[in-house]
């Protein structure tokens, strides 16, 4: 055997086959040092990739997956101009029907049947915005109370 064909066989060796003395590897591994060492380099590999099960924590799942519970769970944050522009549509929705002249007409020939459902929808819609925006904005909302000792806190 020479060391090309030593090379290629301990390439293709498959980890679980275990080099016997009179295997044909270990008695070119004996003669040449060059691929002595590279067997020994091999089998140190081979030992530190093969780490036995029993060697393994039996807990190191329940430490990760207590870990995993104990991180705050992410965010999804909205830049601030999202809200100013959504902010900006409402109040445009709100603002905008007076000044049209559909408006006067159907406020004139319906009365409150138009007013009152128009002012439910949009006093409902600025109200979800704000229970929204506030519901979202609360941690920096406390973040700013507490850093500038706003209400005694």
């Amino acid at each position: 055997m020479n060391c090309e064909e030593f090379a290629r066989q301990l390439d293709t060796l498959d980890t679980s086959q275990d080099l016997s003395k009179e295997s044909a590897l270990n008695r070119h591994a004996q003669e040449c040092a060059e691929c002595a060492a590279l067997l020994q380099l091999f089998q140190r590999a081979l030992t530190l990739c093969l780490v036995p099960p029993a060697a393994l924590d039996r807990d190191l799942s329940l430490r990760i997956m207590n870990q995993v519970l104990l991180q705050a769970r992410p965010q999804r944050v909205l830049a601030l101009r999202f809200w100013l522009v959504a902010g900006f549509v409402l109040l445009l929705a709100g603002l905008l029907p007076p000044l049209l002249v559909d408006y006067h007409h159907l406020a004139g020939s319906m009365g409150n049947d138009f007013l009152i459902p128009l002012a439910l929808v949009l006093g409902s819609a600025v109200s979800l915005y704000m229970l929204v925006f506030v519901g979202t904005h609360m941690i920096t909302a406390s973040n700013y109370v507490k850093k500038h000792h706003i209400m005694g806190y």
